[in-house]
């Protein structure tokens, strides 16, 4: 169909051509200084999951001492004048120890990073250093009783 160059046009008003367009100008009195953003950057992200992960399985295994539901090679047998209880082994306190640097590592790549902030890895830092926590909290709880 071809069309006709003298028909009129059907034009619309001046409003409804016009994009709708954020100003770039910002009211925030504070321009210049930019928000945290949570990015993760692939850096960030490996040190905050392996962080992460390594918490998550300390207190799995921490709380499988707890209940008497003692993990080959994660547990260990401890025996006081009442009753045996189970505590994790050296090697989780090695690994809590190294979920810990790995978590504050990915914390300072995402600070070097300017305004980004790993959520990831402070996530890993806080669930390693719970874990000791409640590691010396448990021990100490059941030397007394």
């Amino acid at each position: 169909m071809l069309m006709d160059h003298n028909a009129p046009q059907l034009m619309l008003p001046e409003w409804d051509r016009r994009q709708l367009v954020l100003p770039s100008g910002s009211s925030d009195p504070r321009a210049g200084e930019r928000a945290p953003r949570l990015r993760e950057t692939l850096i960030t992200l490996t040190l905050g999951s392996l962080a992460t992960s390594i918490g998550v399985v300390l207190l799995v295994a921490l709380f499988a001492g707890m209940l008497r539901r003692p993990l080959a090679d994660w547990n260990e047998r401890a025996i006081t004048g009442a009753a045996p209880y189970y505590v994790p082994s050296k090697d989780c306190a090695i690994a809590a120890i190294a979920g810990v640097f790995l978590g504050v590592a990915g914390c300072h790549v995402a600070w070097r990073r300017r305004a980004r902030f790993s959520l990831l890895s402070l996530s890993g830092v806080v669930l390693c250093l719970v874990h000791i926590f409640l590691f010396f909290s448990y021990v100490i709880l059941m030397e007394f009783f």
